[in-house]
């Protein structure tokens, strides 16, 4: 076990008023873009998860905790309330339909239960669980009482002999949206923003569509804002060519597209529907780059720096060369087993211009770093950033009227959990998968990783999570 790098103190320290709306447990598992590691299965999740140049992406957004105004983007409250009871009505099927699907996948026995868990997995089950999934290398640690214990098992590469380690660089995936929606929480911290800030305070009425006169900061960083990647597909299909220009400026394409996409009626009302959205977190990146004068990558390596999270960049895990085998490679999933991928901006990794949606990698020290902060916060211990508030803010849900509800944060959300309440992460950038699971209440962590992306990918880094969590029940196909 080694010990987690100190916390330094924060000043502004305030008393959790604990008064927010109750949030509501991920009852559309069929329609969500994150997948709670207890899951068997879930239904459109292949194409809804892994960023295509039509703009789908991976990740559970974020909610703010609040109430939906009557009034929000003009509509009248008959005309609210006409949409609300319609979507009410499609999401009661989609429960019930998730709900029998649910019971089926898992023989009737309902929600698994934990046993209790050692915080610790031996390398030969981790092991175990790679061979299974014929996965390169699996990575997977346990965070109790502020301490990190982590092992490593398998390659970085497929057919060449070096060992994956605990210490080397792994992509996060879409887990970056916490980090942009932290980095959020900072500015609101210090007054920049608040999470009503409205998109036409930022950019002027005439520059935003009608439908998003009352889109807020909260609403891109919880992925509610209704620009999510279907709504955009004809955006990021029509500017896939200018992403993948390595010597284009990423803020100034993020700029431009942002400006392209908030002129577009959202794909729903704002506030209402949750659906991972890259296209947000462009936008949240945009307007933080926009009020500073200063890169994403810059205000983010800075909060990388005041988090003492040393190990974590952007793009594709770091080569000396394109031949060298320092860190894991990316694979695609094939029929015949993991492929590598060129570890460069062009064949490893997304472009950077979407890299606040999924373009951070970390070692898997600083990515335990990152979780021990937010149980910190969660318990109020001092943190070397953000308020107590702000960490209230980023853990509480706001419930919508379809689909799960995440947080302000950018984390899904389970209150009804036999561990108490849960937020959990998972990403992929298509050639590697992350996971991060919060135990709030119990204090713990778990994190996981693999260098393969696709569905073989989620499941053996899923499987990992599960077992060091001391699952006595193991879901189907785990």
């Amino acid at each position: 076990m080694s010990a987690l790098a100190p916390h330094q103190t924060y000043s502004d320290l305030e008393v959790d008023p604990r008064n927010f709306v109750e949030g509501q447990p991920d009852v559309h598992p069929q329609i969500s873009h994150s997948v709670d590691p207890r899951e068997e299965k879930i239904v459109q999740y292949e194409h809804r998860t892994e960023l295509q140049p039509d703009g789908h992406a991976l990740n559970h957004g974020g909610l703010w905790k609040g109430q939906i105004r009557k009034r929000r983007c003009g509509l009248s409250p008959f005309k609210f309330w006409t949409v609300v009871v319609l979507l009410s009505v499609i999401a009661v099927g989609a429960i019930v339909g998730a709900v029998v699907a649910t019971k089926q996948q898992r023989g009737n026995h309902g929600r698994p239960v934990p046993s209790n868990s050692t915080g610790s997995l031996a390398a030969s089950q981790l092991e175990t669980i790679r061979q299974r999934y014929n996965v390169p290398g699996l990575a997977a640690g346990h965070i109790a009482a502020n301490n990190l214990s982590s092992t490593a098992v398998g390659v970085r590469k497929q057919g060449n002999s070096q060992l994956l380690k605990s210490g080397d660089v792994f992509h996060l995936g879409a887990c970056t949206a916490t980090i942009t929606a932290m980095l959020a929480a900072k500015f609101v911290d210090e007054g920049h923003l608040s999470w009503n800030t409205t998109l036409p305070e930022i950019y002027g009425s005439a520059a935003v569509h009608a439908m998003h006169q009352n889109t807020t900061i909260g609403m891109l960083s919880s992925s509610t804002a209704g620009i999510y990647s279907t709504e955009s597909a004809a955006a990021f299909e029509a500017w896939w060519d200018d992403f993948r220009d390595e010597s284009a400026d990423p803020v100034m394409l993020r700029a431009s597209f942002t400006s392209e996409v908030l002129a577009r009626p959202p794909n729903t009302v704002p506030g209402t529907v949750y659906n991972f959205s890259t296209p947000g977190y462009m936008a949240l990146a945009s307007i933080l780059e926009r009020k500073t004068n200063r890169t994403w990558e810059d205000l983010t390596s800075e909060l990388f720096s005041s988090m003492q999270m040393d190990g974590c960049g952007f793009g594709v895990q770091p080569e000396s060369s394109r031949s060298a085998v320092e860190n894991p490679w990316p694979h695609t999933a094939s029929s015949s087993g993991p492929v590598p991928q060129i570890p460069d901006g062009l064949h490893g990794d997304n472009p950077s211009a979407l890299w606040p949606a999924l373009g951070v990698h970390c070692t898997l020290p600083s990515f335990a770093r990152y979780l021990q902060i937010h149980l910190d916060g969660y318990h109020g211990r001092p943190t070397p950033i953000l308020s107590r508030r702000s960490f209230d803010v980023l853990q509480s849900t706001w419930p919508v009227v379809l689909g799960h509800s995440p947080t302000y944060g950018g984390w899904s959300y389970d209150a009804v959990s036999a561990n108490g309440t849960e937020l959990y992460i998972s990403g992929t950038n298509t050639m590697n998968y992350a996971w991060g699971w919060l135990l709030l209440e119990q204090d713990e962590a778990f994190l996981s990783f693999t260098n393969v992306g696709s569905e073989v990918g989620r499941s053996a880094s899923a499987a990992a999570l599960y077992s060091l969590a001391g699952y006595s029940d193991p879901p189907h196909g785990v």
